[in-house]
């Protein structure tokens, strides 16, 4: 019986997302302000003590410099300790190539851990360990699915089942020559096989460029099913007419 996972289509790649920077904005300078000029003495007022301008500006000086140590003295008794200045923001740590435990929904995590927990005692088990990799297939870790499948072969050479998923994790972690290999060697034991075939036009179209070579896999799928379908539900048979014929 074929298995779901050896339909899978080329992916469209995604963009990363822009932030704007923010905008800042500078405080609006404060205004200068004069005092009057004080009215003129007459000449009966000369007894009258007056300030020298001198020492006007002095005594403000002092005045200002005393709120000044009030409020600082002020803000330390209200607050404990001064506001530290804010950190420069740093650029976030790259992510792991591998997913986070807590990524993995956690009914497939806890199979995984019993799967893991069944090898240890029984780890020359091939279908152990194909099935712990179609998990970790199902769960988008293709380098731990291909050690998986790669085991699981080495115990049961020639399944046809994970030679074909072993190739599309090969084609998830960027080596479309070997998933290449690997469905011709799947279809060399198989010929009839339709997921290798399908696969096989897949990598040979998108990510290969080898039309001619992707519309021959895609013709003999046809023979082997002339109704053969996308995982979108396309019909392969129009699908193939728009495959590009490769430059001479």
């Amino acid at each position: 019986m074929a298995r779901k996972h050896s339909r899978k289509s080329a992916s469209t790649p995604k963009t990363a997302p822009t932030t704007s920077p923010a905008a800042t904005t500078a405080a609006a300078p404060g205004t200068a302000t004069t005092a009057a000029p004080g009215a003129e003495t007459t000449a009966s007022s000369a007894a009258t003590p007056t300030v020298r301008r001198s020492t006007c500006f002095f005594g403000m000086a002092v005045m200002l410099i005393l709120g000044i140590l009030l409020g600082s003295m002020t803000s330390t008794f209200l607050h404990g300790t001064t506001p530290a200045p804010a950190e420069r923001p740093t650029a976030a740590a790259p992510s792991p190539s591998r997913p986070a435990e807590e990524s993995v929904p956690p009914e497939l995590a806890q199979r995984i851990a019993e799967l893991q927990r069944r090898l240890a005692e029984k780890p020359a088990d091939p279908e152990l360990l194909a099935s712990l990799g179609s998990l970790y297939f199902d769960t988008n870790q293709p380098r731990l699915a291909i050690e998986a499948y790669e085991a699981s072969l080495r115990f049961a050479p020639g399944n046809v089942h994970v030679m074909t998923d072993l190739g599309i994790m090969y084609r998830e972690i960027g080596d479309p020559e070997k998933a290449v290999e690997l469905f011709r060697q799947v279809i060399a034991l198989k010929p009839n096989f339709e997921n290798a075939l399908f696969n096989l036009g897949v990598v040979l179209n998108f990510d290969l460029h080898r039309h001619d070579e992707a519309r021959a896999a895609w013709q003999q799928l046809l023979k082997v099913n002339p109704a053969a379908r996308t995982p979108n539900g396309d019909p392969v048979s129009e699908v193939i007419k728009t495959i590009p014929k490769d430059q001479k």
